[in-house]
């Protein structure tokens, strides 16, 4: 169950396995149901989570309630901020699109944990500048994209989304309509079959 959460904590550190296990041992795994709110937009956010099974949408609900996509997080990724300031206000939702396994991290809990464990306080910024640097290269690779170019990023770097999410929330994701998104689709899938 921790080896996703140890492979991922490896990318930062040089930690063997069992002191790494020893670190995340303690800390909750908890399991969701389909539309399930892991953090409402207009809270303070006090939890970090890391994805061990299903996929959890964040979003932004406009003063118009029209609901806007920023990310999906799957499988072994991170959510969230690790910080020591409290109050810090979330300006998106998590919602569990699928049935999901998280592991949780409680922000207040920080101080003990790098008592504890004082390689923490190495490890975490890496992480942080990881998710920055995936975030900036994420924003980069939409901006100035066409439709066309952003549904073939993804279905080169995030393929599992295509087959899980639902079509309207991808189109949303992607700054597009439905309609559109199936056009895109049908039109690349077509391409695809005929060069082969």
């Amino acid at each position: 169950m921790y080896e996703e959460l140890i492979s991922y904590v490896k990318q930062f550190s040089d930690l063997d396995d069992d002191y790494i296990l020893r670190m995340v041992k303690g800390v909750p795994i908890m399991t969701f149901k389909k539309g399930h709110i892991l953090q409402s937009q207009g809270n303070s956010i006090e939890k970090c989570f890391f994805v061990l099974k299903g996929i959890v949408k964040q979003f932004t609900l406009k003063e118009d309630g029209k609901e806007v996509i920023s990310n999906f997080y799957t499988e072994g990724d991170f959510i969230g901020i690790f910080s020591q300031q409290n109050n810090i206000i979330s300006e998106y939702s998590l919602q569990c699109m699928e049935d999901t396994r998280v592991l949780i991290a409680d922000n207040n809990s920080d101080v003990k944990a790098y008592d504890d464990f004082p390689e923490l306080i190495e490890i975490i910024p890496k992480m942080l500048e990881m998710r920055i640097a995936e975030m900036q290269e994420r924003l980069s690779m939409f901006i100035g994209s066409s439709p066309e170019k952003r549904f073939k990023i993804i279905m080169e770097t995030r393929p599992n989304l295509i087959e899980r999410v639902p079509q309207n929330q991808l189109s949303n994701y992607l700054g597009i309509t439905p309609e559109s998104f199936s056009r895109i689709k049908k039109r690349i899938y077509n391409n695809l079959r005929s060069s082969k």
